[in-house]
């Protein structure tokens, strides 16, 4: 497995690929508090959450993997035409974005990023995200990553 693996993980688009190693990082730190927690605690119950949140993670990162491998997924790059922000804290929360003449909204993950009108938005969504239409803009499911383009 890990000779299929590696490689695809080397091809990914670098945004991909953190999101992918993170997922497996995650499961190595569940399943070396697993070791940490049998070996200390010698108790089989308290090994089961870490144990189900390492496969969980270890999943999520190979199915991430494999469906950037078969290409199902779409960059969708458009330019930021509104930003709507949270209420106390003043953080970007959703975003709408000009795309081949049809405005996308998406909800931001982790409202970390420091967007304003006129930026460039690249996103990297699976081919069979959910996409909903309101009130004549199309409303993004949800995302695999994401990153603010650069211009210059």
């Amino acid at each position: 497995m890990r000779n299929r693996l590696w490689p695809l993980i080397r091809e990914l688009p670098p945004l991909l690929r953190k999101q992918a190693l993170l997922r497996f990082a995650g499961a190595g730190a569940c399943f070396v508090l697993l070791i940490v927690t049998a070996l200390v605690y010698r108790d089989h119950a308290l090994c089961l959450p870490f144990l189900l949140c390492g496969a969980v993670c270890a999943g999520l990162g190979v199915l991430l993997v494999r469906r950037i491998a078969q290409g199902r997924f779409v960059v969708l790059e458009g330019t930021v035409q509104k930003v709507e922000k949270t209420l106390f804290r003043s953080r970007p929360k959703a975003v709408i974005i000009a795309r081949d003449g049809r405005l996308v909204k998406v909800y931001l993950r982790g409202r970390r990023w420091g967007l304003a009108e006129g930026d460039r938005l690249r996103l990297y969504v699976a081919d069979n995200t959910p996409v909903y239409e309101q009130d004549g803009v199309l409303v993004l499911g949800g995302y695999l990553a994401g990153e603010q383009v650069r211009l210059g």
